[in-house]
């Protein structure tokens, strides 16, 4: 715990010091209500949907190499696999 005015380099931590023990334990039960309120109510993980998914796995299935090449931090040209999966679409939709 620091004065961050007056001890903007956090070298004298006030934790110890009597004097800010009042302001330690009201601290202190802040963060025990903070941490009770985020705990999940269950573990069983519900994924939203997730945008740019549907692209994702054509351009995987479509274009293994260039995914990959992507997976490893290669540039593979986004507008280009952009452009050619809203032609996908345009073909799937005209079906």
């Amino acid at each position: 715990m620091y004065n961050l005015k007056e001890d903007p380099h956090q070298l004298n931590n006030l934790a110890s010091n009597e004097k800010y023990k009042e302001i330690l334990e009201k601290l202190r039960v802040k963060t025990l209500e903070f941490e009770k309120a985020m705990t999940p109510d269950n573990y069983v993980y519900n994924p939203a949907h997730v945008p740019g998914l549907a692209f994702v796995k054509w351009f995987e299935k479509e274009h293994p190499k260039a995914h990959q090449q992507m997976k490893e931090g290669v540039k593979v040209g986004y507008k280009k696999y952009s452009k050619a999966y809203k032609e996908y679409l345009k073909k799937s939709n005209s079906k």
